[in-house]
């Protein structure tokens, strides 16, 4: 931030008064330097928009101050997409096609297409995913014998 006094020699001292949710600035008293003090609350999904309330004030007789609104407009930008571990039960030798279960994940930004593969684990590939839907299915049903795969 900028600011001026037209009295010559006038110390400025600037200060934040309200809209700093998650005390996510902070403003060099000094040098009215705006800066981020916490990252955390940065999340364009859940406030886009920072309307901060600021104070200039100087160290003259009465000690006038100003005040100004100052906003900033976060920039979307694409977030990982949130999968935890899941389990699913098959018997053995179930018929190949059969549906094992539907591998849940989500995407923080909205209007994203999410794409599911199996990354390991999938020995001799005896399942199947679909990359669009996140289904499991039997792939090789035998595979899925118990006896022969200890």
């Amino acid at each position: 931030m900028i600011a001026s006094d037209p009295d010559a020699g006038q110390i400025l001292t600037y200060s934040i008064l309200s809209g700093n949710t998650g005390s996510t600035f902070s403003v060099n008293s000094s040098t009215g330097a705006l800066t981020v003090a916490n990252s955390a609350t940065l999340n364009f999904e859940s406030t886009p928009t920072f309307s901060l309330v600021v104070k200039v004030q100087d160290n003259g007789t009465g000690l006038l101050s100003s005040q100004a609104t100052i906003t900033i407009n976060l920039t979307n930008v694409n977030e990982s997409p949130i999968i935890a571990n899941q389990a699913f039960s098959v018997s053995e030798n179930t018929a190949n096609g059969t549906s094992v279960g539907t591998v849940v994940a989500s995407d923080p930004d909205a209007g994203q297409l999410l794409t599911y593969s199996i990354l390991s684990g999938n020995s001799g590939t005896a399942f199947a995913l679909n990359s669009s839907t996140g289904v499991i299915t039997v792939a090789n049903s035998a595979l899925l014998n118990f006896g022969n795969n200890t």
